[in-house]
């Protein structure tokens, strides 16, 4: 049958575009109606002592956000716990806003139905239903920023923010440079190279080294010096959160970990005393069995950028390519050390969808071609179905409910033993 057009802005888009649209539409109605709670509660313990972090306890890790939090709270005369409800309130209705419209904004640019495909399956990861799992997360701000970033880069205007956006991410949260600060540099540093005129690619090539500095920097401060510098004893710290937001939210082992070294670790610790815990092999066999799950899509994945390599005439090209994906292998530390894997899992979604995506936006030509190639379509469609429903309640140490319920069966309830 013949297919039909849409007739907009005087172009012919596919009528798989307005489809692609709808299917994403119900995708998020299906991912926000998952939530059960109310948003103007207060949202998960964690999250919630992050949020008593600020710098008037000197510049600590993670404080930027929770100076904020005090900043509301004192310019709008109200109590602390009701600002941080707005800022986790909003924070999301952010998060979910950009990401979404980002997404759209993609459907719509790159109009290609394979484009389409695979903008749909990595959706079908639940790319944001999984935060609205964990109201307030972190991630939530960091995602934003990155996204806010992308568009920079993607617009070629006020280039100069990119260094700053970054110091405030790893402000907002350390482990930044290992979580999504691989997607910025990897568009940053293919933009540079794509750049002809040598004044900008020279004018690229510096911030993409002084965001690189900072960053680390920062990074290395965060993790190694400040918490020798905080202002507080650990007690009288505790004591500052369980009289702001409530004994029943705080965590004391956690904010021990967090901003004074505790020795044992978070809840849950993968290490202690130099040493892994049960937790480290639950965890690693829960990355396994997700490569397992995610193997059709990862051989998707190979076949794709070995087609955009292939498709480079030029050895300088296919040397961006690799470099470019190399930037993915800063999260691998994460699988190891830290817990939460359902969020190292999406920081390796997101680094390929927005370099895919990106570069798509860009105009690159290998990577069209490459689509056209390595998707077939019509005969893939059921991978939306199978991580849809893999995906549809995520499990924020193991990646997938699923997982739970077969490592539970396995190894019983001390899996989730303290």
């Amino acid at each position: 049958m013949k297919k039909k057009y849409l007739l907009n802005n005087k172009k012919l888009i596919p009528t798989e575009t307005p489809t692609t649209i709808y299917l994403l539409v119900l995708a998020l109605l299906i991912d926000v109606s998952f939530y059960l709670r109310s948003p103007f509660e207060l949202q998960h313990e964690w999250q919630v002592n992050e949020l008593s972090f600020n710098y008037s306890y000197g510049f600590i890790k993670r404080g930027f956000v929770g100076s904020i939090v005090k900043l509301i709270s004192s310019i709008f005369n109200i109590d602390y716990v009701t600002a941080i409800i707005i800022v986790q309130f909003v924070g999301e209705l952010v998060f979910a806003t950009l990401l979404f419209g980002f997404i759209i904004y993609a459907v719509k640019k790159i109009n290609n139905k394979k484009a389409n495909f695979i903008i749909l399956l990595f959706f079908s990861f639940h790319i944001i239903g999984a935060y609205c799992f964990d109201w307030g997360e972190p991630d939530i701000y960091l995602i934003s920023i990155t996204v806010l970033m992308c568009l920079i880069l993607l617009h070629n205007r006020f280039l100069c923010t990119i260094p700053i956006l970054s110091a405030v991410c790893v402000m907002i949260h350390e482990g930044y440079p290992l979580m999504y600060f691989g997607i910025p540099m990897a568009l940053l540093f293919y933009k540079t190279f794509e750049e002809k005129d040598n004044k900008k690619r020279i004018y690229k090539g510096i911030l993409f080294f002084v965001t690189g500095f900072t960053v680390s920097g920062l990074f290395i401060y965060f993790y190694f010096f400040s918490n020798n510098y905080v202002k507080c004893s650990s007690e009288a710290f505790i004591s500052y959160v369980k009289n702001t937001i409530g004994e029943f939210y705080t965590q004391d082992r956690n904010i021990l970990y967090i901003l004074f070294d505790y020795e044992k670790g978070p809840y849950h610790a993968m290490w202690i005393d130099g040493k892994p815990t049960a937790h480290f092999g639950y965890r690693l066999i829960a990355v396994f069995m997700n490569l397992a799950v995610c193997l059709p899509f990862l051989s998707l994945l190979f076949r794709f950028w070995k087609n955009v390599i292939s498709y480079s005439e030029s050895i300088e090209k296919k040397i961006v390519y690799v470099l470019s994906n190399s930037f993915s292998l800063l999260i691998v530390p994460l699988l190891f050390f830290q817990t939460d894997e359902v969020r190292w899992f999406y920081d390796f979604v997101f680094f390929e969808f927005f370099l895919i995506v990106s570069m798509l936006l860009f105009g690159d030509e290998n990577l069209r071609a490459a689509l056209n190639t390595t998707i077939v379509s019509g005969k893939k469609k059921y991978y939306y179905l199978l991580y849809y429903c893999v995906f549809a309640f995520p499990d924020k140490e193991f990646i997938s409910l699923i997982y739970t319920y077969i490592l539970y069966l396995i190894f019983g309830s001390q899996i989730f033993a303290h």
